[in-house]
């Protein structure tokens, strides 16, 4: 059953990059019969050279964590939830500290949720 479910899963990992390579060979050739009849087909061929090695350039960066392409500021919520995934005992006792808290204080609690949850001004 396992075993199934993985060669199922190569096959369509093999059927996506199949997908992209189809793309980018069809890109390349668009490029080159763009740009041949303007200057000429060894031109044209290194153009599409230079542009194939611009972007393996720009995604080799990307991967490596050097630039930084639509990446954002990860939300309170995200960053929470990533200290519970890589200390869950301390946010299980943080966690147990802010209830005895909320019970010793609803007030205070209640303002903090307020300016937690109400939305920022300035920003859209």
């Amino acid at each position: 059953m396992i075993v199934k479910k993985i060669l199922l899963l190569m096959a369509a990992a093999g059927a996506f990059l199949a997908a992209g390579v189809a793309i980018v060979v069809a890109l390349a050739l668009a490029l080159y019969a763009l740009i041949e009849p303007l200057i000429g087909p060894a031109g044209a061929a290194a153009s599409v050279a230079g542009v194939a090695a611009l972007l393996l350039i720009l995604t080799g960066l990307s991967a490596a964590g050097v630039l930084r392409i639509g990446r954002r500021e990860p939300s309170m919520a995200e960053r929470v939830a990533e200290m519970i995934r890589d200390k869950p005992l301390s946010a299980l006792a943080a966690a147990a500290a802010a209830g005895f808290f909320a019970m010793r204080n609803p007030q205070v609690l209640a303002e903090l949720l307020k300016i937690l949850l109400e939305p920022k001004k300035g920003k859209r």
